[in-house]
């Protein structure tokens, strides 16, 4: 251990030059850009009472499903059709999420990772496109949740 403190990397200041500081400065960029883009991967959906929780790596977001005017199951073509595009977020590493924008729904904001199982929510000041394991299952669930609402909560 004494003969690792003294050896020239401890003792002796290293000097970058300016190519050495951009380039730090570059990698620490693109780690940060990547610790953002997993911090914000979807990693699950769950209904709990009337609302829609969406877990990330780093947070959770709550929808009120309550305010829900309709949902429905989509095609990956309608969703992420050739003209969809990113208007802030990812595209593939660890899913889709993000906001994104086509000529069918307009913007929407996606949180997504399987795009096979597409299940599209439209709330009153945004769409919202998520993709659990069992769509119909999920999709059966808030649309009870929808009915209560419009009966007024009595069966």
């Amino acid at each position: 251990l004494f003969l690792l403190l003294r050896s020239t990397l401890f003792v002796t200041p290293r000097r970058f030059g300016v190519a050495g500081t951009v380039a730090i400065f570059i990698a620490a960029f693109v780690l940060l850009l990547f610790l953002a883009v997993v911090a914000f991967a979807p990693r699950g959906y769950e209904i709990q009472g009337k609302t829609l929780r969406v877990r990330t790596v780093m947070m959770t977001f709550a929808y009120d499903l309550t305010q829900l005017l309709d949902a429905r199951i989509a095609a990956r073509r309608e969703v992420f059709s050739p003209d969809t595009w990113r208007v802030v977020g990812v595209s593939g590493l660890f899913g889709y999420y993000g906001y994104f924008k086509n000529s069918r729904m307009g913007k929407f904001l996606a949180f997504v990772t399987e795009r096979n199982k597409l299940v599209v929510l439209h709330f009153p000041e945004k769409i919202l496109v998520v993709s659990p394991h069992d769509s119909e299952g999920f999709l059966r669930e808030v649309k009870r949740i929808l009915e209560e609402r419009k009966t007024g909560g009595c069966e």
